[in-house]
């Protein structure tokens, strides 16, 4: 059976090979096409090999990074709000624990998660153009995009909502207004979890 990374390598060698093999020059638009290709390829397998270092490390060798300094390796959170209100106040919140990304909207967050690949992202459903909903969708249809998990975050607290969150691939769904200690729980479980669930893989 193929480690993650394996399968993470194979999946990208398919998508250069599958550009590479397309017919007609190499024009500009194919080259720009190869590079963005190449570049997210680079930035998977890093990120896998990261994971693997920190969840596999030990003091062994003279090695010093034992899997109980995991965390020193600050995660990054994309955190997406059409409120500048908001996001500074979610920036201000989990600056210390992580890396924040802020985006104003939907379709500026799927090109952000295209880009830099963030561990985790916090998506305000309610937005002004694409809702966080049909971010959600394009983000979980994406090969590079799809294992990021997703917190929804909204004012929405019916179960309808929340329901409705989960079946389009959301991690967890958090209703507002939320204190500190409970986004950084939420947060912290569902990173947590997804990286259990990767480590189960290999």
């Amino acid at each position: 059976m193929m480690s993650t990374l394996e399968k993470v390598v194979v999946e990208c060698a398919r998508n250069m090979r599958s550009i590479l093999t397309t017919t007609g020059p190499l024009t500009n638009e194919k080259t720009a096409e190869i590079n963005k290709c190449f570049k997210t390829c680079m930035r998977q397998i890093e990120r896998k090999c990261l994971q693997i270092v920190y969840d596999n490390a030990r003091w062994d060798d003279g090695l010093i990074l034992p899997v109980t300094k995991r965390a020193e390796r600050k995660q990054t959170i994309l955190a997406v709000d059409d409120s500048a209100y908001t996001l500074s106040a979610l920036e201000r919140v989990l600056i210390e624990h992580y890396n924040i990304l802020k985006a104003h909207s939907g379709e500026t967050a799927i090109k952000m998660a295209r880009d830099y690949l963030p561990d985790l992202i916090l998506l305000d459903i309610l937005m002004s153009g694409m809702t966080g909903i049909d971010a959600c969708k394009k983000l979980k249809s994406e090969p590079e995009t799809k294992d990021i998990p997703i917190i929804f975050t909204s004012s929405l607290a019916e179960p309808q909502y929340q329901e409705h969150g989960f079946q389009v691939g959301a991690s967890d769904y958090i209703t507002k207004p939320y204190s500190k200690l409970v986004l950084l729980h939420r947060i912290d479980n569902v990173l947590n979890g997804w990286h259990g669930v990767a480590r189960g893989e290999r």
